[in-house]
């Protein structure tokens, strides 16, 4: 339900005449069945409430649909999807008032995978005037460089855009992903601030998955211009894993050995005094 509730906001609140318009969608004519599915797709900001609307027989193709969009925009923001995954969303057709939704969902799964010129047409092809329109700067923001300045005036702290895009990248999934751009462009301040909210994550891992990424994280630190100023402290004073100082030791040993002394000597002092290590 959490998920829900969140996902709902990300496109705002649907107009209170949603099931006014699905309740006469079950005995339109034709041509007012296109007109109702025309209405739709312009007002229909959380597919949630179509899923779970009463106006519409729980087996009607369009609860499905929007059952199907819930689902799949969830798992796409919550972790890696396999090959295929998004399969299910050409079941969708053209004409649907839920077809615009397929495209954030694909581009959101695009950007997850380092493809953000295929992000971007997806976000290209999603209608101005549809419901996930409006999340098209939104999105768009989470990708490098192509956030226009009208887009930019809307992102501020504290905005429906930020929240979204917090929301999208606050899981440990986003947030990994994050590492992995910040540590590749050489941003250390950047990759130091993400890793910070990882910590929770980190300490969830068991040991030996633990040691791994942080040794593979530190790697990437050393290959693209060396561990920032503030990570030796962020490890060395967390309870997470008193092992962490030692392994930025061994790290540093390879390029900087006096920074190497300092960190085993803060290690060596820090494992004593918790009763680790006997002096001596």
């Amino acid at each position: 339900m959490a998920k829900r509730k969140r996902y709902a906001g990300c496109g705002g609140r649907a107009s209170d005449d949603l099931d006014a318009l699905l309740s006469e969608l079950s005995h339109a004519t034709p041509d007012r069945r296109r007109q109702l599915h025309a209405l739709l797709q312009g007002r229909l900001t959380d597919p949630g409430r179509l899923a779970d609307s009463p106006a519409l027989p729980a087996s009607h193709p369009l609860r499905r649909q929007a059952a199907l969009v819930r689902r799949l925009f969830e798992a796409v923001t919550t972790a890696p999807l396999p090959p295929g995954a998004l399969a299910d969303l050409d079941t969708i057709p053209r004409q649907s008032p839920l077809a615009p939704w397929k495209l954030p969902i694909r581009a959101l799964d695009a950007f997850y995978r380092h493809a953000d010129t295929r992000a971007e047409a997806n976000l290209a092809r999603i209608p101005a005037d549809s419901g996930p329109g409006r999340l098209v700067p939104v999105l768009r923001a989470l990708l490098p460089g192509t956030r226009t300045p009208a887009e930019a005036a809307d992102f501020g702290p504290g905005t429906p855009a930020a929240d979204l895009v917090e929301q999208v990248s606050a899981g440990s999934h986003g947030r990994r992903l994050r590492l992995s751009r910040a540590l590749s462009r050489g941003d250390g301040q950047k990759a130091l601030t993400t890793l910070r909210r990882l910590l929770p994550w980190l300490a969830s891992l068991p040991t030996a998955h633990r040691h791994t990424f942080i040794r593979t994280v530190l790697d990437h630190w050393q290959r693209n211009g060396g561990l920032p100023p503030g990570l030796i402290d962020l490890l060395s004073h967390q309870d997470i894993d008193p092992e962490l100082p030692r392994l930025a030791a061994l790290s540093l040993e390879h390029s900087q050995w006096d920074g190497a002394l300092l960190v085993w000597d803060a290690y060596l002092s820090a494992a004593q005094a918790a009763g680790r290590l006997s002096p001596g």
